[in-house]
């Protein structure tokens, strides 16, 4: 597993604050609230508090009760509302400022009405992304009469890059309209701490540590805002990783928000975490231009392989990710681990020595295999420079001491076709073809198709930072 070092530097944040027209809009569940003990995937806290003051209203006795619902969980009269007012901010006319841009790629503003979900939380390597909706509910003395209510969407991303340790992190606070606002019409006071910050109050913690953009002074962390029904925020912060060569920092617990609403924190004193992970290991990259860089860790790349590119190299991974009852490398489902995924070995000395297991040099060359391009070669699945080598990982049986135990397949020539992954693109099976419990595949494969596929594989590694031991999938395509 990758160290946990958590540290982080961020650079102060750039305000645009916009004001919107007022607007009706259908009612969320928060008018007609839950009882007090709330769903198991929604977080709840509250307070009563004989000093509370609601924005606009009086002191009284009464009880704040605080809700976060993750945006990817609302019922579909809630989504309804938080698309509408999504909209309506992406689209306002902005007070000062340029307003940071969601990236396309988290779906935040090109949600339909009808579509689902409402963002993407790891929509690619490079971009991590979060959505909550806060909901307020003020009740009377008595516990139970509801005498206000707001709320909010919080939409934040981080951008990373690929040989950069900085990054941006961008926030949008949205107002969400209720029917009975009730004495929280005004809003309520917010208290918003960036994860990457100094605190204020605590100056000596020493986690992060924050600079200005541009040579400016360090801002206030948290920042204050006022919260009401027809304004919002759009927020950006330029923050950086401080780990040391050769660090692998995991900054999934610091990336983010922390919400004191009323003085009242998010429930459970849980922060609002964006996934990233930051590394000085470029070495293992094979790219020197790729040094160090700041990656999603919980996305899971891709390296897509077509067969009319990589011809029977391709439909060998193919046949093997179909028929063994391993599936290495092949994504069942929609979840970032549905399947069972390849995971990358830096060590050169093991995926040598995996290769001389399966792909010995006593490995005979069929004449003809991949003329009148090529020549034959010994090709193997899953790959040599992963933990899920047939002579590494134990799978469903023991890890094979002779490529002899793999499924042994050849090449076979097309009668069409005029380029060679066109000409040869089919396989023949050959022994060990019944036993799906195998855990490799071995074939005589043209060397230059063979070679493509290990080029791809070494091009997914550099432009993604797949580390040693991180999972990737493949998919093989027409």
């Amino acid at each position: 597993m990758r160290p946990r070092r958590l540290r982080a530097v961020a650079a102060a944040a750039t305000a645009v604050v916009l004001s919107l027209p007022v607007a009706a809009h259908a009612a969320l569940s928060a008018n007609n609230p839950a009882p007090r003990s709330a769903a198991a995937s929604a977080e709840v806290s509250g307070r009563c508090d004989a000093s509370y003051s609601a924005v606009g209203g009086t002191k009284a006795t009464e009880c704040l009760q605080l809700k976060q619902q993750p945006l990817t969980e609302l019922s579909a009269a809630q989504a309804t509302v938080v698309r509408q007012a999504v909209t309506r901010f992406s689209g306002s006319t902005l007070a000062a400022g340029t307003p940071p841009t969601p990236p396309a790629q988290c779906s935040f503003t090109q949600a339909s009405e009808n579509s689902s979900p409402l963002y993407l939380p790891h929509p690619d390597r490079f971009t991590s992304c979060i959505a909550t909706l806060h909901i307020a509910t003020l009740y009377a003395s008595d516990g139970t009469t509801v005498v206000g209510n707001y709320q909010f969407a919080d939409l934040a991303w981080a951008s990373f890059s690929v040989s950069s340790v900085h990054w941006t992190h961008g926030l949008w606070v949205i107002p969400v309209p209720v029917s009975n606002p009730g004495q929280l019409a005004g809003g309520v006071s917010g208290s918003l701490f960036n994860g990457c910050g100094p605190v204020t109050s605590s100056p000596t913690q020493t986690i992060c540590t924050a600079t200005g953009i541009d040579g400016t002074p360090a801002s206030t962390n948290p920042l204050n805002l006022q919260l009401t029904p027809n304004s919002g925020y759009k927020l950006t912060w330029d923050e950086s990783d401080t780990g040391a060569a050769g660090a692998v920092d995991i900054l999934d617990d610091t990336i983010g928000e922390f919400w004191l609403i009323n003085g009242i924190p998010n429930a459970s004193g849980e922060a609002e975490n964006l996934p990233g992970s930051c590394d000085y290991e470029g070495s293992t990259l094979g790219a020197a231009a790729f040094a160090q860089g700041c990656v999603d860790e919980r996305y899971v790349p891709t390296l897509v392989l077509p067969r009319s590119q990589y011809g029977s190299a391709a439909t060998m991974i193919q046949w093997a990710q179909n028929n063994l009852q391993s599936h290495w490398g092949l994504h069942t489902g929609p979840g970032e681990y549905d399947g069972n995924p390849l995971r990358r070995m830096y060590n050169p000395d093991q995926a040598s020595a995996n290769r001389g297991v399966i792909c010995p040099r006593s490995f005979p060359t069929l004449p003809g295999i991949g003329a009148p391009f090529d020549t034959d070669s010994c090709d193997e699945y899953p790959f040599a420079a992963t933990y899920e080598s047939g002579a590494t990982v134990t799978g469903l049986g023991p890890a094979v001491t002779s490529g002899n135990q793999c499924v042994q397949a050849t090449a076979q020539k097309s009668t069409t076709g005029s380029t060679e992954p066109q000409v040869w693109n089919g396989i023949i099976l050959g022994a060990n073809a019944g036993n799906t419990f195998a855990n490799c595949i071995r074939g005589h494969i043209p060397l230059i198709e063979n070679s493509d596929v290990g080029t791809a594989y070494s091009t997914l590694i550099r432009t993604n930072r797949v580390l040693d031991n991180d999972p990737f999938w493949i998919a093989v395509t027409q």
